[in-house]
């Protein structure tokens, strides 16, 4: 059987002091025991991308660096099935995000974004 994680989950594993955090390991976990596929998409990735990189002290953000969020996106993307809405667009949103270490809300208006011009530079 397949489950989509909620960016909710992923974020709460980013969070070392997360009072959920621990219960978010066990849940998957069980899910891998259970043989379950885990899946994400790149909405997700995109929405934990801007949490992940937002300042702490400015809406629920994590404050993480562009690097620490790197290391955790790249994480989930071993870890986890990614259910693609369109392979094209999401390469050249991780692209976008990293070469210009794009923060905050900025990284997940990607469908916003001049892909053209990116593409052939």
């Amino acid at each position: 059987m397949s489950f989509l994680l909620d960016t909710n989950v992923f974020l709460r594993l980013a969070e070392k002091n997360s009072p959920q955090r621990q219960t978010m390991f066990e849940a998957l976990r069980k899910l891998r025991a259970d043989q379950a596929i885990i899946c994400y998409t790149p909405q997700i990735l995109s929405e934990f991308w801007n949490v992940c990189t937002r300042p702490a002290i400015s809406r629920g953000g994590l404050g993480l660096s562009i690097a620490e969020t790197e290391r955790k996106v790249s994480l989930i993307e071993k870890h986890f099935r990614l259910l693609p809405d369109s392979l094209a667009t999401f390469k050249t949103w991780r692209r976008l995000v990293k070469d210009y270490s794009i923060v905050g809300v900025l990284g997940s208006r990607r469908k916003n974004c001049r892909f053209d011009d990116y593409l052939r530079s």
